[in-house]
């Protein structure tokens, strides 16, 4: 016997497959511990779809305090992708669907957090804060997670639980390649 290739390994059998709009927005980024000047890009990673910021400025502020420096960096820029949600018949719960946030300067990759989308999603319009701890805590992301069923969107067809690359919209760019 051949292994079955990957693709065909996540049936979603019993499981009712929803389309889900998420957006990220009123982003905003403090960076206590990680030294970086200049501008940094928020990429927001889901299977192989891939949404990302412009850059934005990294401002820095010297307490008259304490003397110490805070960096900080805000966009106006939401990110929004569209997503397959598979529920469960018979729980009612959604399949795990996770979602990588990447913070990255003009040449590097800063730091990374996984967020779980399925948390997220439910019938109903809704707005959650989230704050999302990169690098044990030399960074931290927090903006609010919008997410609404989209009722009149027929669910995803396919076996993977990927989207069509023409059925994503975002507010910075967007690219199906991996980096």
């Amino acid at each position: 016997l051949t292994a079955m290739p990957k693709h065909f390994s996540r049936p979603h059998i019993g499981k009712q497959p929803m389309r889900f709009y998420f957006r990220a927005q009123d982003i905003s980024v403090s960076l206590p511990g990680i030294d970086v000047r200049g501008s940094i890009i928020l990429v927001w990673k889901r299977g192989y779809r891939r949404t990302a910021t412009e850059p934005f400025e990294v401002t820095e502020e010297l307490s008259s305090i304490d003397g110490s420096l805070t960096r900080t960096a805000t966009t106006v820029q939401d990110l929004a992708q569209i997503c397959t949600m598979f529920k469960n018949s018979r729980s009612g719960a959604f399949e795990s669907k996770v979602a990588t946030f990447t913070l990255r300067s003009e040449d590097k990759k800063l730091a990374t957090a996984t967020i779980d989308l399925s948390a997220y999603a439910t019938p109903d319009m809704t707005s959650n804060p989230v704050e999302l701890s990169l690098l044990d805590g030399a960074a931290i992301l927090k903006f609010t997670l919008a997410s609404h069923w989209l009722k009149n969107m027929p669910g995803s067809k396919n076996d993977s639980g990927d989207d069509d690359a023409s059925s994503m919209h975002s507010f910075g760019s967007c690219t199906d390649a991996d980096e």
